[in-house]
């Protein structure tokens, strides 16, 4: 069912911290990824998906070259080719032309014109690089509290009721899950500071948490939850 909540609850996870609420090169990326995986689920039953696969996957590359830290997310395209079926091998090299392209085309400028301190291996310093050392504050503490409890009993209630859901939803929400766990691994190998780290999971955990509030038929436990996650973001953001 077509329904605005995961674009509601994507902007308040983008908005939980007050350090995060600008135009960052992790935020631009993020929206290449949510284009790149809204082909990937059209490409359900689609036999003919050749172009869908190749969108999907120049989306996907040019997330990469914006925040190279999303390299750990390329695997998605394979990921999401097979839990809707595309088994074709044709499929397979497309998505491969087409996450390779964009940065062959940028290597090959950038060697065209000498341009210094860009190579290939550019896109793995972050493997190298260190996080820089932050401590969160009481409001950030709040936030991260209040969403992550929040994300935990939707995570839950989704994978008890994962097997009741039709087909494209079933596999669609299998797909997210592989979001979560991919962005788990980013956190941990990305040197990005941690309120940047918190956007990462906004685009999995809005959907999670849009089907628990799209579900639940207990509207006084809902109003609490939508009241008290407000109340902690005007907190965090006036207040702290």
């Amino acid at each position: 069912t077509n329904t605005f909540f995961p674009g509601l609850f994507y902007f308040l996870a983008l908005s939980i911290s007050p350090e995060a609420t600008y135009l960052s090169p992790s935020l631009l990326a993020i929206t290449f990824i949510v284009l790149s995986l809204n082909k990937i689920l059209d490409s359900y039953l689609d036999k003919t998906a050749y172009s869908k696969v190749f969108d999907s996957s120049i989306l996907m590359s040019l997330a990469i070259l914006i925040h190279p830290p999303f390299l750990v997310l390329a695997p998605l395209i394979w990921i999401g080719i097979s839990i809707f079926s595309q088994v074709e091998w044709r499929h397979w090299t497309l998505s491969l032309l087409g996450l390779t392209c964009p940065i062959f085309i940028l290597y090959s400028i950038s060697q065209y014109f000498s341009i210094e301190g860009f190579n290939l291996s550019y896109f793995f310093h972050f493997l190298i690089e260190e996080s820089p050392s932050r401590t969160l504050d009481q409001g950030d503490l709040l936030s991260v509290f209040g969403f992550g409890l929040i994300t935990l009993l939707a995570l839950t209630e989704l994978v008890v009721s994962l097997k009741r859901k039709n087909i494209k939803a079933r596999k669609s929400y299998i797909l997210l899950l592989w979001v979560l766990a991919l962005t788990l691994i980013y956190t941990f190998l990305s040197p990005d500071n941690f309120h940047i780290k918190l956007l990462a999971f906004a685009l999995p955990c809005s959907a999670i948490v849009s089907n628990y509030f799209y579900y639940n038929k207990n509207t006084k436990w809902l109003n609490l939850i939508s009241i008290s996650l407000i109340i902690i973001l005007f907190l965090n953001h006036f207040i702290w």
